[in-house]
């Protein structure tokens, strides 16, 4: 069972109050008094969500900088390897190092990683050319009928 964070509780406190004693309630009157009500729980929260945020957007653009080894990757001309090496710790939080200051065990982290998402993707490619297999004799003579047509007439 899942506990209801403090926040949410206050917001479905403060609106089941005002669904109580107002004619009618907006999300806004909502807010606004979940605001005044518990003032210093509101800024928690907005300062959680915003390190979540801010955190979820760091993460990409680390993800893209350990993707970019063709001619975007400034740091190290002459070599095809990305800006930045994911080091994924089993233990605590995942760890990048900038390409130029890893050593060979660093790089070949790296490499397995990008073996390992190889592995991933031609998993998925083996799955979409299974379906489309399935499909392809009903589908490919009738190139305007959709997936769920398609479905109705096959197999079960």
């Amino acid at each position: 069972m899942t506990r209801r964070s403090p926040f949410r509780a206050l917001l479905r406190d403060v609106a089941t109050d005002l669904l109580t004693s107002q004619p009618t309630v907006t999300v806004s009157d909502i807010v606004d008094l979940a605001m005044s009500k518990d003032p210093v729980l509101y800024d928690d929260e907005i300062v959680a969500r915003a390190r979540r945020d801010a955190e979820n957007e760091a993460a990409q653009i680390l993800r893209r900088l350990t993707e970019d080894d063709d001619d975007s990757q400034l740091t190290l001309p002459g070599l095809e390897l990305p800006t930045a090496i994911c080091l994924p710790n089993g233990e605590g939080p995942t760890e990048w190092i900038l390409t130029a200051k890893a050593n060979w065990r660093q790089l070949q982290i790296g490499r397995d990683l990008r073996v390992e998402n190889i592995a991933h993707a031609q998993a998925a490619l083996d799955r979409y050319d299974t379906s489309l297999r399935r499909l392809e004799p009903i589908m490919a003579h009738q190139l305007d009928m959709i997936v769920l047509d398609a479905l109705a007439e096959l197999d079960p």
